[in-house]
């Protein structure tokens, strides 16, 4: 009676679904690194300063365009629509979970950004910021 060897193979670890595992976690965290990114306006040129810090916080965006159409977190509202809009927002902001940015393009009329800021003030906000770009010192 003749006995057969057994052969033993070697353990090999497949690379195919390794990469490919690897390259869903890239995925992952390419779209979770833009989706980081939030901007409640609407596309703007802003203008630069110096000294403008960045914010991370919880915030609510008055947007003002070049053309003076006003938008409340990338909505068209009118001032009469964003009056009331922001009475309603008060008390958030009160209890300090929101913050008010207003993005007033560069081209906007400093007239229409003055109307907005004073309707902001007329609703009780008293905490408001004004959005810009960082410039360069050098500039």
């Amino acid at each position: 009676m003749k006995i057969r060897e057994v052969s033993i193979k070697k353990a090999r670890i497949e690379m195919m679904p390794l990469i490919d595992s690897f390259f869903l976690i890239l995925v992952y965290f390419i779209y979770a690194f833009l989706s980081m990114s939030v901007h409640k306006g609407v596309p703007l040129s802003l203008p630069q300063a110096t000294t403008a810090v960045e914010q991370k916080k919880e915030h609510v965006g008055i947007s003002i365009t070049k053309e003076g159409d006003i938008f409340l977190d990338k909505q068209k509202i009118t001032k009469k629509e964003l009056s009331a809009r922001l009475k309603l927002l008060k008390p958030s902001f009160e209890a300090q979970k929101n913050h008010l940015y207003i993005y007033g393009d560069k081209a906007a009329s400093h007239g229409r950004v003055i109307e907005v800021f004073d309707l902001v003030r007329k609703a009780g906000i008293e905490k408001v910021f004004i959005e810009t770009e960082k410039k360069d010192d050098d500039q």
